[in-house]
This record gives structure tokens, sequence and C-alpha cells, in this order.
């Protein structure tokens, strides 16, 4: 670009007419985003996969966890850093998350500021991550999701920008992929999807090839220990991937073909993952602000499309096209493996590639030659985000599995009952995890909670008192695999009442015939 060529339109008025404004809006739009954030961590209910991270963190040490770990499939290090946090109450131990969503904010601007995008570009950007249902979901979630979003963005930053010196570049990246590797697997997708992108595409100021190589090389050694004391299998017998089974008995050709029709719809969920499960107003309210959230995407795609024909793409951009095709190389990735691992696309582990939204709608925003569109577009797109969060964060929870032992304590109010649960998944875990992780159950004393088979049968000694049973997708006449969990409960019992809490949840009450 020639040094007397005219400046960008639109990085002029963000960058100079409209500077102040642009802070404060900025300011406005993280104080909103982690104003949505705590209106989650507060009031949503903690779910299954929260409780086995709670069960797996209350530990007096690393030791205890790796123990606890080598039957499931995650490596230590996020348990091991909650677990500082276990005499705090469980909502608020979602502050780690919250935490780490926020940082994840600082390499995205500055991969931004490396590209060229101008205040209002960069504002957009924050906004839509910041607003979006997918990050206040996984951002605090009492999960690694958030840590992996994080890493995956500080990798793309070391690579591919110039934003430190390259000694300190190669080595945050070879530190960040061993402590990634070691707070989540899919770590690996962004490492690898980082050195394909590298090998493609050449950013002025990226990390040379051999560095990145060699310093994921030592990262990925770093790990290895772990690998072959605790996951052996992967390199002694990698076919046991295979047979992994996590579907109900399906054709294969029906569980793939309905696995890649969702995969296609997972880069719409990432902006607005959950409407009508969230009640009303909230799914109405959200359908609407989707519909304009897209609609300004389009725009904006539109206005990317005709700068890359007319070949007029603004200066340093090539920065934001690399980290956008890392993005999209780590979706295909991650489509791939969860249809190989699970049969199924869940989509917390597509926060490897979530990060790419912000990037592309702030690309696209910087890419609009007229101000007042721009302007217009970038006013719709983060109204819009901030409704969908909003309804997102005051919607229903996904599962509430703290109604059913709300529900189930007032249920079995004076009746001298046995607690139990019966859980889908819980395998590794015990399936009573919701009443010790439950702050309702936590504060009433003298309770008899029991595990599902330490429940004697009905006519056995002591089987006289009912039976509260609190279940996640499972109820007594339901496939043998999971009637079998019911085992005693239901000898020498009726079901007398069912209180339906949602579409996961439920609480069964029992008594002797």
């Amino acid at each position: 670009m020639r040094a007397d060529a005219p400046q960008d339109p639109v990085s002029h008025s963000s960058s100079a007419a409209t500077s102040s404004r642009m802070k404060w809006l900025l300011v406005v739009c993280v104080f909103l985003g982690l104003a949505l954030r705590a209106i989650e961590a507060h009031g949503k209910s903690l779910w299954l996969d929260e409780l086995h991270t709670l069960f797996l963190a209350d530990s007096g040490s690393l030791g205890e966890i790796v123990d606890k770990v080598r039957s499931d499939f995650h490596p230590p290090l996020f348990f091991w850093v909650l677990s500082l946090l276990r005499e705090v109450d469980a909502h608020s131990q979602r502050c780690l998350p919250i935490l780490l969503s926020m940082l994840t904010l600082l390499p995205l601007w500055s991969i931004a500021k490396q590209g060229g995008l101008g205040q209002l570009a960069r504002v957009s950007l924050c906004g839509v991550f910041l607003f979006a249902p997918c990050q206040i979901q996984y951002g605090s979630e009492l999960r690694s999701y958030s840590a992996l979003q994080l890493v995956s963005v500080l990798l793309v930053w070391a690579a591919l920008t110039s934003r430190a010196r390259p000694r300190t570049r190669i080595l945050t990246f070879g530190i960040v992929t061993v402590v990634g590797l070691y707070l989540h697997y899919f770590t690996a997708v962004t490492v690898v999807s980082v050195g394909i992108v590298r090998c493609c595409m050449r950013p002025h100021g990226s990390l040379p090839l051999k560095a990145l190589v060699l310093s994921g090389t030592i990262g990925v050694a770093l790990f290895l220990p772990w690998i072959l004391e605790a996951e052996s299998w992967m390199v002694t017998n990698p076919d046991q991937i295979l047979s992994w089974k996590v579907v109900p008995d399906r054709a294969a050709w029906h569980v793939w073909l309905h696995s890649l029709q969702a995969g296609a719809l997972v880069p719409m969920r990432m902006l607005v993952p959950v409407m009508a499960g969230l009640g009303e107003p909230s799914a109405s309210l959200i359908r609407i602000a989707a519909a304009l959230l897209f609609a300004a995407v389009g725009v904006l795609a539109l206005s990317i499309a005709r700068r890359a024909a007319q070949r007029s793409m603004p200066a340093g951009i090539e920065v934001m096209q690399a980290a956008l095709l890392v993005s999209f190389v780590a979706y295909a990735m991650a489509l791939a493996l969860c249809l190989i691992l699970w049969k199924r696309v869940p989509l917390q582990y597509f926060m490897v590639a979530s990060w790419g939204w912000p990037l592309f709608i702030g690309m696209g925003v910087h890419c609009m030659r007229r101000d007042r569109l721009a302007k217009g577009v970038a006013g719709v797109v983060l109204l819009a985000g901030f409704v969908a969060g909003l309804c997102h964060a005051h919607g229903a929870s996904r599962e509430d599995i703290e109604a059913g032992v709300r529900a189930a304590l007032s249920v079995g109010q004076g009746r001298d009952a046995v607690y139990s649960a019966v859980l889908m998944q819980p395998v590794h875990y015990p399936h009573v995890m919701p009443w010790k992780y439950s702050a309702d159950a936590a504060t009433t004393s003298g309770l008899d909670v029991r595990e599902p088979y330490e429940v004697p049968a009905g006519n056995a000694p002591g089987g006289q008192r009912p039976v509260i049973v609190v279940t996640r997708k499972s109820d007594p006449e339901g496939p043998r695999a999971i009637k079998r969990l019911w085992g005693s409960i239901l000898v020498g019992r009726q079901l007398v009442e069912t209180l339906e809490i949602d579409s996961a949840t439920r609480v069964y009450v029992f008594e002797t015939r």
C-alpha cells in the first residue's frame, strides 16, 4: 500500500473521530459481559458435568486427583487448580472459568490490532465475544473449556503475530502447548491447526516454521509422560477408540448422517446455542436477536467477499485471515474427532474454534467502506448480541438438578425417607453427587443419603421407609442397562409420585406395597 494511499474510512472514523466514545463503549461491553457471566454463575444450576468436576477437584492433593482421573479421560491440571478453591461455595468456584474467559479478550484484541482492525471493529469483536451465549455458558461452567479457548487463542497469538519478541513468542508457544495439554487434550487440535496454517501462510512477523515445530515438539514431549503413564492405551492400542460406544444402538449410517447434520449447525450454535430450552419469554426474544445477528453477519460476509473479489483488502489483514483459517481447520478437526470418538458433536469441544466468530465479525466491520453503514451494522451486532446473552443468562438451566434436590427435600419433609439418585452417565462417579454438592442438601442435617445399590429392598429389614430418588435422564422403566441401576429400589415398592422438573430431571417417590 502506498504511503499516500487514502486511509480506510472505517479505520479512520473508529480510530480518530470516535476514539473516546469507542473506549467508553468497550468499557461498557466488558462490564456487561462480566455481569452476564456473573448472572449465569449465580443463577444456573450445577449440572452433571460440573458435578463430575467437583467430585474430581474435591481432593487434598494432586496425587489423589490423578488417582481419580485414571479411570476417566481427562488430564488433571484444571481439577488440581480448582481443588485449591474446594472450600469455596460451588457456584463461587465458577469465578475461575469466568476469569479465564475474560482473559481471552487480551490475546484476541492483540491479534485484531496486529491485523490492522480499527477501534470500531475491535469493539464489535469484543462485544460478540462477551455477549455470545456460547461464551457465557462455557465461560462460566465448572469445566476446562474456557481454559481450552484461552490456550487456543494464545497459541494463535504466539505463532501468527509480532506483538512480542520472537524469543518470547517461541517460549510462550512451548509453555502454552504443554500447559494446555495438561488442561485438555483438545489443545492438540489447535497446535496441529496452527502448524497446518503456518505451512500454507506466513503473515508478516509470524514465527519461523522451524522454531514453531521445535517449540511445539518440546511442549508435546513434556506431556508424553502423562500419556505413557495414564493413557498408555493411546500408544499401545489406539484401535480402542473405534470401539467406544456412547450412542444408542442405531444403524451406523443413521448415526453419521445425524451427526454430520448436527456438525454443520455447530457454527450457528457457537453464536446462539440454546433457544427453546430457555423458556418464555427468553426463547422468543432470543430468536429475534438471533435473526438480527445472523442478518448482520450476512451483511459483513458480503462486505468481506466484495473486498476479496476486488483485491482491495485492508493492509495487514493477512494476520486475521490466517487466524480465521486456524479456526476453520480446528473446527474441521474437532468435528472429525467428535464423530470418531463419540459419534455425536458436543458443542463444548468446539471452543477450540468458537473464538473465530468474533474475529470474523470484527474483520467484516473493518472491511465495510461506508462509515455510517459500518456503525449501523456494528450497533445491530452489539445490541442483538447483548439481548441474546441476556436471554440466555436469565433463561432456564439446561438441567436443573438443584431444583430436583429442592423438590425431593420438600416432598420428603416429615417422611423419614431414604434419599438416593440415579443418573445417566455416572460410570466413574458416585450417583449421589447432587446431594453432596447441592447447597440445599448440604444445609439440611440428618439426611439418609445412599447410593442406589445401598438402598435395601422394600421387603428386606429396614426397607419399610419411603425412598425418594432424584434422576437425570433415567427412569425405572428405561433401557435394561439403566434399569439395573434401580436394583433393589424397585423390589417390594411402588411408585406413588413423580415430579417432573425439566426434560432431563425428575423426582420419584416410592413406598412399600
